[in-house]
């Protein structure tokens, strides 16, 4: 059986399908003949509609593979060994990565195979066992609800349990306007610790906010917003900073209407690691909130939002009622 160097040799001045061409080039791959591949590829790509070829061979292709060295022989003997047969190639020479496919790493692509480290982490408290296991890499979530469905309350208790692990939050309240306003005081001493408290960062309005959140965002470790529909950021720019940003993690408020759309389109809850889903109640003891998303987490839990614990899911004291 020829390999592939001859058999692409012997093409000279016949006419060849696609069909074969395409053979002989992944024959070369396999025996990584990388000249001849990238000359059939070539090919290929150059009639893209083309089923037949007549080849005009100027120079015929020689291996570049070094050919080993022969044997030599040894005089027989009782003593001599008997030769142990070639077999299927070692691990070793399986796991070899082609020149070809060091190319495509140096591109960003990356082995199957490989085990990159993945370092994932809890937040403490209850609302840590809430939100569960958090991968900082492209961290975004989204906390979603209708009016007075205490979002920004529950967004206040992420930030302080970021703060309690030392993590330096930047807390925009663009809804509210920050500490000066007496609502976002109250929910700050609700809702917070001393020791959170000691790593969050408040600022009120901000005029041009993608400009001023990007300038900054690299200062901290966690960035939330109060929220998207005042800001005025749509579901591609909050795309935009998870990615440009990866190792920020992204907590963001997202208004709902009454018919259960999210301002912005539901386009906003496609890219999220999270979302938080914060029901209506007209007592607002008992307003909770649930996992809608959650990559590798559990989603039947509850929390209730004013207690900051867990809930039984199927208690119906805790079913919102308008």
């Amino acid at each position: 059986m020829m390999n592939s160097i001859e058999s692409f040799n012997s093409l000279h001045n016949k006419t060849v399908t696609r069909e074969r061409l395409v053979e002989i080039k992944n024959l070369a791959f396999d025996e990584q003949e990388l000249k001849l591949f990238d000359k059939i590829r070539s090919i290929l790509k150059e009639h893209p509609t083309s089923e037949e070829f007549k080849l005009q061979i100027n120079h015929k292709l020689i291996s570049e593979k070094k050919q080993p060295a022969k044997p030599k022989k040894k005089s027989s003997s009782k003593k001599d060994k008997p030769i142990r047969k070639m077999g299927a190639p070692s691990i070793e020479t399986k796991n070899l990565i082609p020149a070809k496919l060091k190319d495509l790493e140096k591109k960003g692509f990356v082995s199957a195979s490989s085990n990159p480290k993945i370092e994932t982490f809890t937040l403490p408290g209850e609302i840590g066992k809430f939100l569960q296991k958090i991968q900082k890499y492209k961290e975004l979530i989204l906390i979603k609800g209708t009016k007075h469905t205490s979002k920004s309350q529950i967004a206040m208790q992420i930030a302080n349990a970021f703060g309690e692990k030392q993590m330096l939050v930047g807390y925009i309240d663009q809804e509210q306007g920050g500490l000066l306003s007496k609502d976002t005081l109250n929910s700050r001493d609700r809702n917070t610790s001393e020791k959170g408290r000691q790593f969050i960062l408040i600022k009120g309005d901000i005029e041009n906010p993608m400009q001023e959140i990007e300038e900054n965002c690299k200062h901290f470790d966690v960035i939330v917003a109060d929220s998207v529909t005042d800001l005025g950021i749509s579901a591609d720019e909050l795309n935009y900073l998870r990615t440009k940003y990866p190792n920020v993690i992204w907590v963001f408020i997202s208004q709902v209407k009454e018919n259960g759309n999210m301002y912005g389109g539901n386009k906003m809850a496609h890219n999220p690691t999270k979302i938080i889903n914060c029901h209506p109640n007209i007592d607002y003891k008992k307003r909770y909130a649930t996992l809608e998303k959650n990559r590798g987490n559990n989603l039947d839990v509850c929390y209730n939002i004013f207690e900051k614990k867990i809930i039984d899911c199927n208690n119906k004291e805790n079913e919102s009622t308008n």
